[in-house]
């Protein structure tokens, strides 16, 4: 049985690729062990941050468009506040950071980075923090904000 959600991915990536899209989309469902007949909402963040990513090849505006038109499917902010797991909240979180800054909304990014970090800390997930931490250094870097770049490259050693 093919999910209406799933449906409605395929048509977001054959609107953006055209019939490339819905190979595009299986693909990498099968990359996350994601059934590409049958996506839930708790796989959206993953899911558009792979798809954002591979989008952005094409350039910022199809991956811009992209996580515009999967907002408009499910909110995904919603989808990660309302993970109580933590450790999958922290997943979710960087998941739509980087959806988010491959669509070119670089202050939202910072903003779920930062949440993120937070939560590596709290989750004493030191692999993480290193992670977000390069993000954070690389956003700076993007905004010409060159101390605070590397404050937080620094920091990710």
């Amino acid at each position: 049985m093919v999910s209406n959600l799933s449906d409605e991915l395929k048509n977001i990536m054959q609107s953006e690729l055209g019939d490339m899209g819905k190979f595009v989309i299986t693909k990498q469902c099968k990359d996350l062990d994601i059934d590409p007949d049958n996506i839930q909402p708790a796989d959206l963040p993953r899911l558009a941050s792979l798809l954002s990513t591979k989008m952005k090849s094409f350039g910022t505006e199809k991956s811009k468009n992209l996580y515009d038109k999967v907002l408009k499917l499910r909110n995904l902010d919603i989808i990660v506040e309302e993970e109580t797991d933590k450790p999958k909240k922290l997943e979710n979180l960087m998941h739509l950071a980087v959806t988010k800054s491959n669509a070119g909304k670089w202050a939202e990014a910072k903003e779920d980075y930062e949440q993120a970090l937070e939560l590596a800390n709290l989750l004493d997930d030191v692999e993480k923090v290193g992670k977000i931490l390069r993000a954070l250094g690389n956003l700076a870097l993007r905004n010409g904000d060159y101390k605070i770049a590397d404050k937080h490259f620094n920091k990710s050693l």
